[in-house]
């Protein structure tokens, strides 16, 4: 395949990716919304808590299984099927007891039976997304992201349906979960139906599920494991943290906050596994330097726009989403998080280019030290500052991640140009903020309008909408020595 060819194949991917993310976030944050409005606090912020508590478990089982995926196919095609087999397999093997300690813990907690049970659920649901992740990393190393990102749609898209649907008949916080459980469901059957079409299913033969290969899954992954656990550790833990300090209504005012935050990250997966195959398949330092540039620069500018509109009218966004209940309690959360997905972009761009120079270490170690940060930041403004404190915990924690995975890079010999990538991003944030600063409009059509003029001055200074997205296509695009 020529270069313009894998160029055009890689940019097709990125726009797909981007497409079925941001359908899936849209439809994830709708029924959340609905949620917000329809529970009280209390149950809203069980519901949260389970999900990050199932989310620590998860984290437990990845143990990295995806991006060493990843990383073996994009060298060699032929072995998609037994790895994609042993990861699943591998991962399903530690989920189990790890899940089964997650809702026995549920189990014993001093709630009402019924809300033991929502947990459990919800502790069911996210094992389920753990094996539909899985089967979207195929796709990421396969290089066709088309029919996952359908299956994503299909999942997410039906679980909005049937959680909107049960809300508002009055279901509740077990009708919720229900719900949760049941679009999950569906989408291992989309996922399955996915990856037939790539030509990719389970290859269960005594050689690929011996004891003796999983075990060396196990091994391969051990460094990167670890670090998966420690970084969604430092993803899910302030909820955590936040319920066992301050309790389930804490914890609904901070994940309301959270829940945009998390909205976002769509675009950091989007670049992020777009550009991760073509780096784990390069030897090229420049060329890795360049795809942590350019998708800083391109997502960076996005994030800058919500960072300044979450500044300007925290209490403005929360209204119009959650109504009245949520603005005062939650603006502080809203500002401290408006810079999380800026540093969660640079840290997880910067991470995948250490894991494609094979510094899996210096990944370790840097999640290591923002989690550190993370824990000691909570214990100490938890108490003082409830969920507003976890949110600057959680911003800082991962700026940390991001200077410590960036001086990695440089001791690896990764040049980043760290002034001129974030030129764009801070011209981008400095417009939006003006322009929202200077409109009296209501929030909802200042911040559309504001949007509107950010997005013509970025595509008028790329030189059109053929320039802005040849640059999106050469995102991940072929290197030097690259195999067609």
């Amino acid at each position: 395949m020529s270069n313009d060819g894998r160029t055009r194949r890689t940019g097709v991917n990125v726009a797909v990716s981007i497409a079925g993310q941001l359908v899936g976030k849209a439809a994830t944050l709708a029924w959340t919304l609905v949620a917000a409005r329809e529970l009280s606090a209390s149950a809203f912020g069980l519901f949260f808590y389970s999900y990050a508590l199932a989310g620590l478990a998860s984290a437990v089982s990845e143990w990295g299984f995806d991006p060493v995926l990843v990383e073996d196919v994009a060298h060699d095609r032929s072995v998609v099927r037994p790895a994609y087999t042993r990861a699943q397999a591998a991962q399903t093997v530690i989920a189990l007891p790890a899940f089964a300690v997650a809702a026995i813990a549920a189990a014993i907690s001093p709630s009402s039976p019924q809300d033991r049970i929502a947990v459990v659920l919800v502790c069911v649901a996210v094992l389920f997304d753990l094996w539909t992740d899985t089967a979207r990393t195929v796709g990421v190393a396969v290089r066709n992201q088309l029919p996952t990102a359908r299956a994503l749609v299909i999942q997410r898209g039906t679980t909005a349906a049937i959680a909107i649907g049960v809300l508002v008949a009055g279901g509740g916080l077990l009708g919720l979960c229900s719900a949760f459980l049941a679009g999950s469901a569906i989408g291992i059957a989309s996922h399955v139906h996915a990856l037939r079409s790539l030509g990719v299913r389970l290859q269960l033969d005594r050689a690929t599920l011996s004891i003796r290969a999983l075990w060396q899954t196990f091994l391969d992954c051990a460094v990167l494991g670890i670090t998966v656990v420690v970084m969604v550790a430092l993803f899910r833990l302030d909820a955590v943290l936040l319920g066992v300090i301050k309790g389930n209504v804490a914890v609904a005012n901070y994940g309301v906050a959270y829940r945009l935050f998390e909205s976002t990250l769509f675009l950091t997966f989007s670049v992020q596994g777009a550009t991760f195959a073509a780096m784990a398949a390069s030897r090229d330092p420049g060329f890795i330097g360049r795809q942590v540039s350019r998708g800083f620069a391109i997502a960076g500018s996005v994030y800058a726009a919500f960072l300044a509109a979450c500044l300007v009218d925290a209490e403005g966004v929360l209204r119009l989403l959650y109504g009245g209940h949520y603005p005062q309690a939650s603006s502080g959360a809203l500002r401290w998080l408006a810079g999380a997905p800026l540093c969660y972009l640079a840290g997880s761009l910067c991470t995948s280019a250490l894991q494609a120079v094979r510094r899996r270490p210096l990944i370790l170690a840097s999640s290591l030290v923002a989690l550190a940060v993370n824990v000691a930041l909570n214990l100490v403004l938890i108490p003082r500052m409830s969920g507003t404190g976890a949110a600057l915990a959680t911003t800082a924690s991962y700026a940390v991640l991001a200077a410590v995975a960036l001086a990695g890079l440089a001791r690896a010999g990764v040049r980043i140009a760290v002034s001129r990538e974030l030129l764009a991003p801070v011209l981008t944030g400095g417009v939006m903020a003006g322009a929202l600063l200077a409109l009296p409009l209501p929030t909802i059509a200042d911040i559309a309008v504001a949007a509107a003029v950010v997005a013509a001055l970025w595509i008028a200074g790329l030189g059109g909408p053929r320039r802005a997205m040849s640059l999106i296509g050469r995102m991940g695009g072929s290197s030097p020595g690259e195999m067609p």
